[in-house]
């Protein structure tokens, strides 16, 4: 007899209905909020009358009335008690209500069939973010059935938070003596420098930018403008005076303002100024020629020395004798007068102290020998200023 052995092969069935997203801290009220809500990913309808959830609080927490139909590929939404009256308009209405028990410091959600058997589970624990759903995740709700299917559009927003509308980044002038700290400037007569300034205005509320420099006051212009940051030039006319100034910058709009100060070291400078490079006498023998100066620098006539600078000066002269092939005339018969100090050349002149823009006349004095050689003689004065 012939034995037939017949093998049957039992293939468990894997169940596309599932917890798809969960309401455990909904905003506001939690009794009559909260959701669960499944899913059916199959192209059949699935019957859950007596079907079970489980919460961490019962074991059946709630359990779904006869003739309960999820259809093909769509939703069933099972919620608080009054869920339907408070809801949000944009919400779908609940398929079942029945008072559940969602823990929101950690807790989970079964879906049992009626046999008991486990379909689905979802657990969380933490308590989350108020008024996000939870499907493994953190979202906007949007809870949907086989009626209204809510759609979620999520728009990004991008926030940068600035210190300031305006903000001065760079302030720029010319430093003559980058060796010492600080901005150091040699002056001269009329002179000039730049000052720029670069302002960042990532808002474009930047009205104007005022300068107040040497007791003046100004209004600058942009110079550049480069995405954000627009560049201001003034040129400044130097005071000549040797000290310590501030330059004040004022950034301003409707709602704010902004205050730099910089400082400027004008330096000393020793200068002066004279007439004459040149002095030409005819004298006979055992004259005494005189040669006066005035106070007017520009007069060309007159010997005068002025003060350029911006310190007090003196004047130092040191002459040589004047000389020609066959003799020479001695330093002793040269003198010299400037302010109230007169002197012999025979050594080193030192003159009184001599103002800032102070024009002083300058007085020669020369004694010719009777028994001097007749002919041209030549010499030179050395004139050094010192403070």
């Amino acid at each position: 007899m012939k034995k037939i052995l017949i093998l049957l092969l039992l293939i468990p069935m894997v169940s596309a209905l599932r917890i798809n997203e969960v309401m455990y801290n909904p905003s506001g009220s939690e009794t009559n909020m909260e959701f669960i809500e499944l899913y059916n990913e199959d192209d059949f309808d699935i019957n859950l009358s007596d079907y079970i959830i489980e919460t961490q609080s019962y074991e059946e927490d709630a359990i779904l009335p006869k003739n309960s139909i999820i259809k093909a590929n769509s939703y069933f939404l099972i919620t608080d008690t009054g869920f339907n009256d408070n809801k949000p308009d944009y919400y779908p209405m609940s398929d079942y209500e029945e008072q559940c028990n969602l823990g929101n410091t950690g807790g989970y959600v079964i879906l049992r069939d009626n046999d008991s058997n486990e379909i689905s589970k979802m657990e969380w624990d933490d308590e989350g973010i108020e008024g996000l759903s939870y499907d493994g995740d953190y979202n906007f709700p949007s809870p949907s059935n086989s009626v209204f299917e809510f759609k979620n559009n999520l728009i990004e927003i991008n926030l940068e938070v600035i210190d300031a509308d305006f903000e001065i980044i760079l302030i720029n002038v010319s430093d003559e003596n980058p060796i010492m700290n600080g901005n150091q400037i040699y002056p001269e007569i009329n002179k000039k420098f730049n000052l720029s300034i670069e302002i960042k205005d990532s808002l474009n509320t930047l009205e104007g930018v005022k300068v107040q420099a040497f007791e003046q006051e100004f209004i600058l212009e942009i110079f550049q403008l480069e995405n954000d940051v627009k560049t201001f030039t003034k040129e400044l006319d130097l005071p000549i005076d040797a000290q310590d100034y501030d330059i004040k910058i004022l950034a301003y709009s409707d709602s704010k303002e902004l205050e730099e100060v910089i400082h400027i070291e004008v330096m000393e400078l020793v200068s002066y100024e004279i007439d004459i490079d040149e002095i030409d006498i005819l004298a006979s023998k055992g004259k005494l020629i005189e040669i006066y100066g005035d106070d007017d620098i520009n007069s060309y006539d007159a010997p005068t020395i002025k003060n350029t600078g911006n310190v007090p000066i003196k004047i130092y002269i040191k002459s040589f004798n004047l000389v020609n092939e066959e003799s020479s005339i001695k330093l002793e018969n040269l003198e010299i007068e400037i302010g109230s100090k007169r002197g012999n050349l025979s050594e080193e002149f030192e003159s009184s102290l001599i103002g800032v823009n102070e024009e002083v006349p300058i007085h020669f004095f020369f004694s010719i020998p009777s028994n001097s050689k007749a002919g041209k003689y030549f010499g030179e004065l050395q004139v050094i200023a010192s403070k």
